[in-house]
């Protein structure tokens, strides 16, 4: 579409007489049989038309056109048949108006992307605080569990949590310099209890945290 100029006072710049305007949705103008586009500016949604020097003007906006703001220094006067209709009559040769507007259908669209944007939002919100309630609640339970634990066994979990909640039983060993025997039998108590998950890997365990 052809660059449209910003500013209301350069859209004023051909006088018109006694006519009847018609504005059409992409900026185009009809006057007595002509298209032109130097009449209307858009920022954003809002669409601007601006006319000077007319003795008699009415100004037919598009079908999906609501009015957001009218100047003018003469009275004005608003009607809607199939579209709304913005006439003056009997004005001087000193006269203007400028009509701010906006069409339905692109402010849905506006209205649409920022909806569907606050919808991410309270998705991305929704997840991320319903995951941090079930962490907390996870370490809660881990926390309850270690008050029946003998101390050996508390080691053997928190060591397993500082490594990411999994561990090869040769390095849990290692770690915690408990005897292998001993460490051995603690192990399987807290399997038995539902604690630990153990994994043979053949000559060693992966012992899990559960969850």
């Amino acid at each position: 579409m052809k660059k449209i100029a910003p500013l209301f006072f350069l859209l004023l710049l051909t006088p018109v007489f006694g006519f009847e305007v018609d504005l059409f949705e992409d900026g185009r103008v009809l006057i007595n049989g002509t298209h032109s586009q130097e009449y209307t500016s858009k920022q954003g949604t809002l669409w601007t038309a601006g006319f000077q020097n007319f003795t008699d003007i009415t100004i037919n906006l598009p079908g999906q056109a609501s009015i957001k703001g009218i100047q003018a220094n003469y009275d004005y006067s608003i009607k809607y048949e199939k579209n709304l209709r913005v006439s003056v009559v009997n004005a001087g040769t000193d006269s203007f108006i400028k009509i701010d507007y906006e069409l339905k259908n692109e402010t849905d669209d506006s209205q649409t992307m920022t909806l569907f944007i606050i919808t991410l939002i309270i998705i991305f919100l929704t997840a991320f605080f319903s995951a941090k309630h079930f962490s907390e609640k996870d370490k809660l339970d881990l926390k309850q569990v270690k008050k029946v634990l003998n101390p050996r066994q508390v080691r053997i979990i928190e060591t397993i949590m500082k490594e990411g909640g999994s561990l090869n039983q040769n390095q849990l060993h290692r770690l915690t310099k408990i005897p292998k025997a001993s460490l051995s039998r603690h192990v399987n108590e807290l399997a038995a209890k539902g604690i630990i998950i153990k994994e043979d890997l053949g000559g060693t365990n992966r012992l899990i945290i559960k969850k």
